[in-house]
């Protein structure tokens, strides 16, 4: 089975006190150690970037630019198993 990853899922991760953030790091890292072939889209990346950088008021992560730029090196196995491909 393959895996397209939303992109709330992706929020999720780098939001800890998020009551869903451990079902989101829980489930991905899951199917990446059984195997299954996970994937996001530029449509997840853009939608990821938008909110991220966006501000807490504006219903935003409001995480720098920097720091959302990094969000790959945040979890390791999702970074090294989740592929990238066109909708």
């Amino acid at each position: 089975m393959t895996v397209l990853v939303d992109t709330n899922v992706l929020l999720r991760q780098f939001e800890p006190g998020h009551a869903h953030h451990r079902a989101a790091v829980d489930s991905i890292t899951r199917l990446i150690l059984s195997g299954e072939p996970v994937h996001v889209t530029a449509q997840n990346i853009a939608e990821f970037w938008a909110t991220a950088t966006r501000s807490p008021a504006q219903n935003g992560l409001g995480l720098a630019v920097a720091v959302a730029s990094g969000c790959s090196n945040c979890c390791p196995t999702t970074r090294r198993s989740m592929s990238i491909g066109s909708a």
